[in-house]
């Protein structure tokens, strides 16, 4: 973390398109200020890495903002087998091997159906 996340981006904050798109993401994170830690869906994985055109800047900026703030990041086994499953099928082995080396810098939850 720390870095550019998804190709293409130079900065912390994503490219501004006449300051709409900026002002859209800074208001939607504006939730998370000062948070210390947050648990990691798989859903937020695939818009980062697979740079989606709705959620993938804000994907990003969560994980930068969480980078910078310090805060502690969560998640489970089951967000590496879910993200997993696609790129695997489609022979996308690279975009999998990523994702692992992203994936080992969070915390690790035990799953557990209780």
């Amino acid at each position: 973390m720390g870095q550019n996340l998804r190709s293409g981006n130079s900065g912390v904050l994503p490219k501004d398109s006449g300051g709409r798109m900026l002002k859209n993401i800074l208001t939607s994170c504006a939730v998370m200020k000062d948070f210390k830690s947050a648990f990691v869906d798989t859903a937020v994985f695939i818009y980062l890495l697979e740079d989606h055109p709705d959620f993938g800047e804000k994907a990003e900026f969560f994980f930068q903002y969480a980078s910078v703030k310090k805060a502690q990041l969560f998640t489970t086994v089951l967000s590496y087998l879910e993200f997993c499953i696609k790129p695997y099928q489609e022979n996308r082995e690279s975009l999998a091997a990523i994702f692992l080396d992203f994936y080992t810098k969070l915390i690790l939850l035990p799953a557990s159906l209780t």
